[in-house]
């Protein structure tokens, strides 16, 4: 069993990763567009790279929060509504296209979390311009959710696999941590994650009792 002292550095330094790019773009544009020796063509370049950069940092701090920060720790239901705004602006920063198909609005707080948490793990499997399809359905008295990623490469990162699988990946827990958080939220919501190949890609899926009304 990892210390949580050294999973909580690494959760921590898995989210401060995913904002170097973005941060480091932005100050890159900000040179240019104050750069006083700068033609007015390139100050709008930069203007635009801090622009977009800005807006990619705001939607991963935004979904991050939830996914796994203490937002989604609360009980009680989702809002849907609410959770697939968080979807749009973090897909909103890539090339990749968001399909949502939540059917039920009977998600709690902690499965969304999960939901999201699959999402992180399957959207790089799509690739820059693939599909990725979150959804969640009732199946008699059980929650299935459910994320697909068309595209390519179409399979998941062997660090994602073995991290799902609890072993610690080749690179070390650095680049596994986020899917190893995952297993855990999903497994404390009776939820076990499982993952196969689909035409064009791969899908991952995890099922649990639905919670009560």
């Amino acid at each position: 069993m990892m210390e949580s002292t050294r999973f909580a550095s690494l959760l921590a330094s898995r989210i401060f990763h995913d904002l170097v790019s973005p941060l480091t773009v932005m100050i890159q544009g900000s040179s240019i567009a104050f750069d006083d020796e700068m033609g007015p063509s390139m100050k709008v370049e930069g203007e635009k790279l801090m622009k977009d950069s800005l807006a990619g940092i705001d939607a991963k701090i935004q979904f991050m929060r939830f996914a796994i920060g203490s937002q989604a720790m609360t009980d009680g239901w989702t809002d849907p509504h609410a959770a697939k705004a968080l979807f749009d602006k973090l897909f909103a920063v890539g090339k990749q296209k968001l399909e949502w198909k939540v059917e039920t609005f009977y998600i709690t707080n902690r499965q969304m979390r999960v939901l999201m948490n699959m999402t992180l793990m399957v959207m790089e499997a799509a690739g820059k311009a693939g599909t990725v399809r979150v959804m969640a359905r009732e199946d008699g008295g059980d929650l299935v959710l459910e994320v697909q990623a068309i595209g390519q490469p179409g399979e998941l990162k062997a660090d994602v696999r073995d991290a799902l699988a609890g072993k610690e990946p080749e690179r070390g827990w650095g680049t596994g941590i986020q899917p190893l958080f995952a297993k855990m939220i999903a497994e404390e919501e009776g939820m076990i994650l499982s993952y196969g190949p689909i035409e064009g890609g791969v899908s991952m899926s995890a099922r649990g009792l639905r919670a009560k009304d």
